[in-house]
């Protein structure tokens, strides 16, 4: 009985240190208060949760005056993800003339 205790608690812990994972209720906030919370994840660099704050706009308010701008939100989350991840260390893009002649 005991063992089982441990084990279950085990279980639990691992699982509850596992990642978070943010779910955006659209019943709950409007479509401007889930756009700006994708702005403000993409000044935080967090490209997933920007993408998925956009895409819940785009998708769940179809009448939304954000929504060609939230489309193009989730553009940009790509577009600044692929280049954060191309910049050296010290901020300089390393594929920066690649394809110029």
């Amino acid at each position: 009985m005991v063992r089982k205790l441990i084990l279950l608690m085990l279980f639990f812990g691992v699982v509850s240190c596992g990642p978070k994972q943010v779910v955006i209720d659209p019943k709950t906030k409007t479509d401007a208060e889930i756009y700006q919370l994708g702005l403000n994840y993409m000044k935080e660099e967090d490209w997933e949760r920007s993408r998925e704050a956009f895409r819940t706009v785009f998708e769940s308010f179809p009448q939304s005056e954000y929504r060609i701008t939230a489309k193009l939100g989730i553009a940009d989350s790509y577009f600044e993800e692929q280049r954060n991840a191309s910049a050296a260390p010290d901020g300089t893009l390393l594929f920066e003339n690649v394809g110029k002649t």
